[in-house]
C-alpha cells in the first residue's frame, strides 16, 4: 500500500468513524507529523514505534500524546499489524503534572516577543482561557470591538460563550490585522482563509520564557487557577471556561491552593 493510498484509507477512516471536524482535523495532523517523522513506516517493527512515542512524551503534553498514539493506532489498524501496538498504553492526564505558569513568565515574555501574531496568539490564549481548537476557529465577525468581547463558537461539547477583552487587547489585534490582512479566521496559515495549524500554534507558545513544559492548554490551565485565586464564584469561572459541569471546575480550587501566592493579578491585568 503506497502512502497516498494509505492517508486515502485513512481519511475515509476518520470521515465514517468521527463526527467533529475538529477531532478529523488533528487525527489528520497527527497522521503528516507521524509520516514526516517515519518515511518507513511499513519497516517499522514494534520496538520502533515504542521508541518514538517514548521521545514523544518527553517534548509535548499528555492529551497530545493520547491523541498521537490514538492517531498512529489507526495507521497499524489499517495496514493490518495493531499487534505493534500492543504494548503502548495510553497515559493519564494527572493533575499533578500540572505546573502552572506565573502571570510574570507570561508578562515577560510577551514583552520580548517582537512578532505581533505570536503576541496576540499567546495573550488570547490566556485571557481567554481558550482551548487550542477555540483559538483556531475564532473568525473576524466573532470580534466584538464596539463591547471588547469575543464570541466562541460551538466550544467543546457544542458550548459558546463570550469572554472580555481590555482597549490594549483589542488595539493589538488592530495592529495585528493592518499587518496581516486575514480574510476568514483572526488567525490564518500563509494561506489565506486558512486556520492557522495547531502545530505552529504549539510552536508559538513554546516562546514562553520558563523552565516548565509549555504548551498551549497550559495557558488556559493557568488562567483559571488565576480567577481561582482570586475568589471568583466558581459558577461564573464554570461559565467563563466553557465547562458542562462544576466538577471540571472545582480542580482549578485544588490547583489554585497549591500555587505561587505571588500570583494575584486577574486576567484583565495581563500585559
Amino acid at each position: 500500500m503506497k502512502l497516498t493510498e494509505l492517508f486515502k484509507n485513512y481519511d475515509n477512516y476518520l470521515e465514517l468513524n468521527y463526527t467533529s471536524k475538529d477531532t478529523i482535523s488533528n487525527y489528520k495532523s497527527c497522521f503528516k507529523k507521524f509520516v514526516s517523522s517515519n518515511s518507513r513506516i511499513y519497516r517499522m517493527s514494534a520496538n520502533d514505534i515504542e521508541t518514538y512515542f517514548v521521545n514523544f512524551s518527553r517534548k509535548y503534553s499528555v492529551s497530545y500524546y493520547n491523541q498521537m498514539l490514538s492517531s498512529v493506532r489507526i495507521i497499524f489498524k489499517l495496514l493490518e499489524q495493531p499487534q505493534k501496538l500492543k504494548n503502548i498504553p495510553y497515559k493519564e492526564d494527572s493533575k499533578k503534572e500540572i505546573n502552572i505558569l506565573s502571570v510574570d513568565e507570561i508578562k515577560n515574555s510577551l514583552l520580548l516577543i517582537d512578532n505581533i501574531k505570536h503576541r496576540c496568539i499567546i495573550n488570547l490564549l490566556y485571557v481567554g482561557a481558550l482551548r487550542i481548537s477555540e483559538l483556531q476557529n475564532i473568525t473576524l465577525e466573532d470580534i466584538d470591538s464596539e463591547n471588547n468581547r469575543i464570541l466562541i463558537q460551538n466550544g467543546k461539547g457544542g458550548k459558546s460563550r463570550r469572554f472580555p477583552i481590555t482597549d490594549r487587547d483589542l488595539k493589538e489585534l488592530r495592529i495585528y490585522y493592518k499587518k496581516y490582512r486575514p480574510e476568514t479566521y483572526l488567525f490564518e496559515s500563509t494561506v489565506k482563509g486558512k486556520k492557522y495549524s495547531q502545530s505552529s500554534i504549539r510552536n508559538v507558545v513554546k516562546k514562553i520564557r520558563t523552565n516548565k513544559h509549555v504548551y498551549p492548554h497550559l495557558l488556559r490551565h493557568t488562567a483559571l487557577t488565576n480567577l481561582m485565586d482570586n475568589k471568583h464564584n466558581i459558577m461564573k469561572v464554570q461559565q467563563f471556561a466553557g465547562h458542562k459541569s462544576p466538577k471540571s471546575t472545582q480542580r482549578y480550587y485544588h490547583l489554585s491552593k497549591e500555587s505561587l501566592s505571588d500570583m494575584v493579578l486577574t486576567l484583565k491585568d495581563i500585559g
